[in-house]
């Protein structure tokens, strides 16, 4: 009779090699994540989506014409809880 936690299928990876794996899926989607941030409000609008109107989102553009593309999209997106300020994401507090 088996034990209640053992599965009837053996386990495929190491347990070595599962604990590296997330700081490897970090290595990879870390530059990925970073241009998808880079982009002219689009995460933005997505968060504020998923907030909803009770939350408040602010957005960090580094590049001051994708800044003003951005705001704009905002406004005509019709979303007052939203704030876009112009720095760097590792330096903005």
């Amino acid at each position: 009779m088996r034990e209640h936690n053992e599965s009837p299928h053996p386990y495929v990876f190491e347990r070595s090699e599962e604990a590296t794996r997330p700081s490897q899926q970090g290595r990879f989607l870390v530059p990925l994540t970073r241009r998808l941030l880079e982009d002219a409000g689009d995460v933005t609008l997505l968060l504020a989506e998923l907030v909803g109107p009770g939350g408040h989102i602010v957005g960090v553009v580094s590049n001051a014409a994708v800044l003003e593309t951005a705001r704009q999209r905002v406004r005509e997106a019709g979303w007052s809880t939203v704030s876009l300020v112009s720095g760097d994401i590792g330096t903005v507090a």
